[in-house]
């Protein structure tokens, strides 16, 4: 599928397109040329880009490294270059002044096994050489891309001239890289941050036009876990970031990398949980990148993350991950066949700060095995996500996972702070999600704090599938939908576009009808399919979740098909007005139970306790034309537990008092 197609209605995208044909072609390019975005919604503050940070100035000292140069080099020059990156990263950390390296093409590996303030391991105390790592002092900026005799930054060239820093000690590390074995790579390429307690930050790092790869970091972790797994400290982590580790308040900037081939592997991690009689670690993840801990901030612009893991049962975070109140802003960037085992294929964020993606693009991004995996591209628990003018294509999660297919956003129980979504101007085209849906966006709350919001605006939703929500799932979490287009989207249930719930909340006997508004948008063309055979289906999943979180005093008994473009249900209240719903269809084969509601679903599960079977919707200003079911082929309104006004459908208020 070509990018360019993917993108065709939005003008910032198309500079990234520009962009990501470069680095696709030869690793690591030159990108400085490219124009300016605007990187800030005047609408919605919090989406604004963070600024670069105050790295370089007139007074910066220049090192240089070139791998080609004999060993007496002392880095004032290119010819007098040190031969290797490790001598250049301990000279820049006793400069009183910014320093920056200049990086000439080749293969760079780490020799050093990291030490901070002369303790050999840091806080895990043990010489190994996977601990080998290069180790980033602070106010320095490595530059790659250099032939070995520019005189200034702007005559770069990394395509020509690729910065190769790799963490495979047996491979020769060119592209195309293969891995030789697992036994031979660093649990970290670059790190940043001493562990030594308390922990100390590096602050203004820069790294540029550099590729990173061959990182495996399956190393251990020790931690302490508070209420329902929230991580409370880690004082070591080497079962995450395999291409970088940035720890303790560590700031740095991406700009024009290549992150390709890290993995992280949480096999020898302790930090874990035992979930249905299997071990899950909680911490592992972030192939490329892990940024733990409050006030870590990383800035990654026009940069791409490709094939990048996080392995083992609960490894999250296949390209990403950030913990603790760590923070990244993203933009410009690129997301492709990134795998992890849990949560986000390529981005994972837990119990951390901000995540802000300003225009970029995630392609073929994949999350599963394990029965919770969610959000294909990105997951997110218990953080605060901005997306704006990006798009997701071929996201997937694993047929027996949980859901969002792009996008999981998730809060598991209330954490004491409301957490917040925002999607804007954003496409997502052909993504999947299993059994618990929300092809393109799965928004899921048990019993969150009551501030957080998930607003969808501007965004095009075209031929994502789910079992429930081809495009949405909404779940005890307050929601706006708004301005968007919704087609050809499937759900194999209810809901072809759009599942709204209060399922998360209902299943612990909470009648909090936490509201959905769904406005101004347009519905076409989207479909209940019904269940294919062999695969795990919406029934089963609802039941199991339904059991799992309760402890089996809550189950789901029966859910009737329907909802052609949009299915409310279980404890759901939604407000459903200046929508266009025009050819969705909700009609079964023959065998199958009938399907309710060519546009709209409002009831239709039996469930326990009582609230599971209640639904309310409100309509109105909505235009219905040419929708197909079997039963009310615009509006069906089922009650099959038979509870006294426990499914109605009203005119929404605000529009009665006129």
């Amino acid at each position: 599928m070509q990018l360019l197609n993917l993108l065709p209605r939005l003008s910032l995208s198309l500079i990234i397109f520009g962009f990501l044909t470069l680095v696709q072609a030869a690793g690591s390019g030159f990108v400085d040329k490219l124009p300016n975005t605007a990187v800030c919604n005047q609408d919605n503050l919090s989406q604004c880009s963070q600024p670069s940070l105050p790295i370089i100035n007139d007074y910066a000292t220049t090192l240089y490294v070139n791998g080609n140069r004999p060993e007496n080099g002392n880095g004032s020059s290119w010819l007098n270059a040190f031969n290797n990156l490790d001598s250049a990263l301990e000279a820049a950390a006793i400069y009183p002044h910014p320093v920056e390296i200049w990086v000439a093409t080749g293969v760079y590996k780490p020799s050093q096994v990291y030490a901070p303030q002369g303790v050999i391991g840091g806080a895990y105390g043990v010489n190994t050489p996977k601990l080998r790592t290069f180790n980033l002092p602070s106010d320095t900026a490595i530059f790659g891309g250099f032939s070995g005799n520019e005189i200034s930054r702007e005559e770069r060239n990394g395509v020509l001239y690729p910065t190769i820093l790799c963490g495979d000690m047996t491979s020769s590390c060119l592209t195309p890289y293969i891995p030789n074995s697992n036994n031979d790579r660093v649990w970290h390429v670059l790190t940043a941050g001493s562990d030594l307690f308390p922990g100390t930050g590096v602050k203004n790092v820069r790294l540029d036009n550099l590729i990173v790869r061959g990182g495996y970091a399956n190393g251990p972790d020790n931690g302490i876990l508070g209420a329902h797994n929230v991580l409370q400290s880690l004082s070591y982590e080497h079962a995450a970031g395999g291409g970088l580790l940035a720890r303790y308040g560590s700031t740095i900037e991406l700009n024009g990398m290549l992150f390709d081939q890290n993995s992280s592997d949480g096999s020898t991690a302790t930090v874990s949980e035992i979930l249905e009689g299997g071990l899950l670690v909680l911490a592992s993840g972030g192939g490329a990148v892990a940024a733990i801990d409050p006030n870590s901030f990383i800035s990654i612009t026009k940069s791409r993350f490709t094939n990048n893991t996080a392995l083992f049962p609960g490894g999250s975070g296949g390209a990403l991950e950030n913990l603790m109140g760590a923070s990244y802003s993203i933009s410009l960037s690129q997301f492709d066949q990134n795998s992890s085992s849990r949560n986000g294929g390529a981005i994972r964020s837990k119990d951390a700060g901000d995540i802000n993606v300003l225009s970029c693009y995630f392609n073929n991004n994949v999350v599963g095995p394990v029965p919770d995996a969610s959000g294909g591209a990105i997951g997110i628990i218990n953080s605060n996500l901005s997306v704006y003018n990006s798009t997701f294509a071929e996201n997937s999660t694993a047929s027996t996972g949980f859901g969002g297919g792009a996008i999981f956003f998730h809060i598991p129980f209330n954490d004491g702070n409301p957490h917040f979504l925002n999607v804007t101007l954003s496409t997502f085209i052909t993504n999947f999600a299993a059994a618990f849906g929300g092809g393109g966006i799965n928004v899921f709350g048990i019993l969150p704090n009551s501030g957080s919001q998930a607003m969808i605006s501007n965004c095009e939703f075209t031929n994502n599938i789910g079992g429930v929500g081809g495009a949405i799932y909404l779940d005890s979490i307050a929601t706006k939908i708004t301005n968007s287009t919704f087609v050809a989207n499937k759900a194999q249930v209810q809901g072809g576009a759009i599942f709204s719930s209060n399922f998360g909340n209902a299943i612990f006997n909470s009648a909090i009808p936490t509201l959905a508004q769904i406005s101004n948008n347009r519905f076409l063309n989207n479909t209940i399919v019904g269940v294919p055979g062999g695969i795990f289906p919406p029934l089963a999943f609802f039941n199991f979740i339904a059991n799992t979180f309760s402890h089996n005093a809550s189950s789901v008994i029966s859910m009737a098909p329907g909802g052609g473009a949009i299915a409310v249900e279980f404890l759901g209240n939604a407000q459903i007005f200046g929508n266009t719903f025009t050819q969705n269809i909700a009609l079964s084969s023959p065998l199958e139970e009938y399907s309710r509601g060519g546009a709209l679903l409002v009831g239709g599960g039996i469930g326990t306790p009582l609230i599971m079977n209640l639904a309310h919707a409100c309509i109105a200003s909505n235009l219905f034309s040419d929708n197909q079911a079997n039963s009310d082929y615009n509006i069906s309104v089922y009650n099959p537990a038979n509870i006294p006004d426990g499914v109605t459908l009203s005119t929404c208020p605000f529009f009665a008092k006129k």
